[in-house]
C-alpha cells in the first residue's frame, strides 16, 4: 500500500487484489477495502469493496478468524466516515458496526481484539463528545482483558476527567494521563488539553484548599480548648 508509488503500480495492485477478490479470498476482499479507504481515498468504492466482503461473509455458516478482521476494519472505516463527515445512507452507525464485530470476537472468544474492538469504539464515543459514562464502561471492559493495555488507560484518564463526579477520578484522571503512552495523531492534542486544563483547576481550587485546612485545623484546636474549661470548671 505504497501510497507513494506510481499509478501503474498502484493499477497492477488493484488488478491482483480484484483477480483474488473474484476468486473467493476474503483477505483480498478486505485488503481492496482498505486500499481504496487508505490509499486512495475513495471512500465509496471501499464501502461497495467492505459490502461485498461483508456479503460474502454473512454467506459463510461458520464463523472464521477472517470474518472478524473484515467486521473490525469495517468498524474503523464507518467511524473515520464519521470523522470526515462522509455520511452514506447505505452505511451503519459506527455503534452498530462495532457491535457486529464485537459480536464476532466474543464467538471466536478472541479477548485481544475484542479488546482492541472495546477501545476503539470507546474513542470513537469521545470523539463524538458523547456522554463519558459508556465510555467508562467499555474501557473497564476492555482493561479487564488486557489490565496494561496503555492506549485504553489514557482513554480511560480522558473519559474520568469528562465525568468529573469526584477529586478522585480527576486524581485517577492526572495519573492516567500522565503516563507515558504513544497514541494516535487525533488523540495527542487531548493530553495537552486535559492537563493544562487539570493545572488550571488545581490553581484555582489551591486556595480554598488551603483555607479549608487552616479551618479544620483552627476547629480542632476550639474543640481541644472547650474540652479543656469543661474538665477544669465542671470536674
Amino acid at each position: 500500500f505504497n501510497s507513494s508509488g506510481a499509478g501503474r503500480d498502484r493499477d497492477v495492485v488493484v488488478g491482483n487484489l480484484r483477480s483474488a477478490a473474484d476468486a473467493g479470498s476474503k483477505e483480498a476482499m478486505g485488503l481492496l477495502a482498505e486500499f481504496f479507504w487508505t490509499v486512495t481515498g475513495d471512500l465509496e468504492a471501499a464501502r461497495l469493496a467492505f459490502q461485498r466482503a461483508l456479503h460474502s461473509c454473512a454467506a459463510e455458516p461458520k464463523v472464521h478468524a477472517s470474518h472478524l478482521k473484515i467486521r473490525a476494519l469495517y468498524a474503523e472505516f464507518v467511524a473515520a466516515c464519521v470523522r470526515r463527515s462522509w455520511l452514506s445512507p447505505a452505511l451503519p452507525s459506527p455503534a452498530a458496526a462495532f457491535q457486529h464485530a464485537l459480536d464476532t470476537a466474543r464467538a471466536l472468544q478472541d479477548a485481544n481484539m475484542e479488546s482492541k474492538l472495546l477501545v476503539s469504539l470507546a474513542g470513537h464515543l469521545l470523539e463524538q463528545v458523547a456522554p463519558p459514562q459508556q465510555a467508562v464502561l467499555l474501557l473497564e471492559q476492555a482493561l479487564g482483558n488486557d489490565p496494561t493495555n496503555p492506549l485504553a488507560r489514557f482513554l480511560l484518564g480522558v473519559a474520568l476527567f469528562r465525568e468529573v463526579d469526584s477529586a478522585e477520578s480527576l486524581a485517577a484522571s492526572q495519573v492516567l494521563l500522565s503516563e507515558p503512552t504513544k497514541l494516535p495523531i487525533r488523540y495527542q492534542r487531548w493530553r495537552r488539553e486535559v492537563l493544562a486544563e487539570l493545572e488550571a483547576w488545581q490553581s484555582v481550587t489551591a486556595g480554598p484548599a488551603r483555607c479549608l485546612n487552616l479551618i479544620e485545623d483552627s476547629a480542632k484546636i476550639l474543640i481541644c480548648l472547650a474540652a479543656h474549661f469543661y474538665a477544669h470548671f465542671f470536674a
